[in-house]
């Protein structure tokens, strides 16, 4: 059988086949030159593309921004679905918020757990360790805070048993503030089944 005769017309091939018509045949692809092409492409319209959409769709997005802040967010555990609602969590004071990023979940433990006020607490360490008087002790950082002083003393035994050591903690207006507005945020959220 005669071999077909290859003829090159610029980028497209006509192939003769003796006693048939010529038939064009596609190149293979110069595919780094494609690839980058639609690459170029992309990098020039995605943003045109993007801007456009959200010019669009300002108004659904908007929308759907504002609800998602409104509603907050909810977490669902073991059959409990807990819900944060933003609208429901008032400011905090000034004070506060620069204090909040800087406690830690043991910190806020204490805070919630003891009453401030205008109390001084007054506590006989019975551990050898004495944690409280470590350098990184809720105690001790809460008095960095400047929301306690916080200071060894010596206290008399409640049950009668020498104490290591003895403590008087004063609290003060900030940690009063602080433990009001963890209140607050704690009664923001809802609890249901």
């Amino acid at each position: 059988m005669p071999q077909a005769a290859m003829q090159s017309i610029g980028e497209v091939k006509m192939q003769e086949t003796p006693g048939r018509r010529a038939t064009a045949v596609q190149p293979k692809c110069n595919a780094p030159i494609a690839v980058a092409s639609i690459e170029a492409l992309s990098k020039v319209f995605w943003p045109m593309i993007a801007c456009l959409a959200l010019v669009m769709f300002e108004k659904p997005i908007s929308t759907a921004l504002d609800a998602a802040a409104r509603s907050g967010a909810s977490v669902e555990i073991a059959g409990l679905k807990i819900t944060l609602s933003k609208s429901a969590i008032p400011s905090p004071p000034e004070r506060v918020k620069n204090v909040l990023p800087q406690l830690e979940p043991e910190d806020i433990d204490f805070i919630i757990a003891t009453t401030g006020g205008d109390n001084t607490l007054n506590i006989c360490h019975q551990d050898a360790e004495l944690e409280a008087f470590k350098e990184n002790s809720v105690f001790s950082r809460l008095k960095k805070l400047e929301m306690i002083t916080f200071e060894k003393a010596q206290v008399p035994s409640p049950n009668g048993k020498p104490c290591l050591a003895g403590s008087k903690t004063q609290f003060e207006p900030l940690y009063n503030l602080v433990r009001s507005y963890l209140i607050d945020v704690l009664k923001a959220v809802t609890f249901n089944y």
